[in-house]
């Protein structure tokens, strides 16, 4: 995938700024938590395809992932991406908590079948 030295470190301080857990990223993109930590570790190799399915969920071009600083980006954040980004912010928290609550009411009606 070309020389993009750095971009695992980009990666996480992106995710990261915008507030969005590795579990979160993970469940996004279909893999355990474990197998993202590797990619931005750079443990395990990352292939255009998951790259770009990555940066749609940051909501971010290439160019921006391998320019980011945090101090450029906090800088140019205006309020209408800071609203969209806080917004899907809670919209993968609420999915967790709602996955979360159905699993929850999977293992209280079978405890009260037994």
């Amino acid at each position: 995938m070309g020389n993009l030295k750095g971009i695992e470190t980009n990666l996480r301080r992106a995710r990261e700024f915008k507030g969005i857990s590795q579990e979160s990223m993970a469940h996004e993109l279909g893999i355990s938590q474990n197998a993202y930590s590797m990619l931005e570790n750079g443990r395990s190799k990352l292939t255009t395809e998951r790259l770009d399915m990555i940066l749609d969920i940051l909501t971010m071009s290439l160019q921006d992932l391998l320019a980011f600083s945090d101090h450029v980006t906090f800088s140019k954040c205006n309020q209408a991406y800071c609203m969209n980004n806080t917004v899907h912010n809670y919209n993968v928290r609420l999915d967790e908590i709602e996955q979360r609550l159905k699993n929850l009411e999977r293992f209280l009606k079978n405890e009260n079948q037994d």
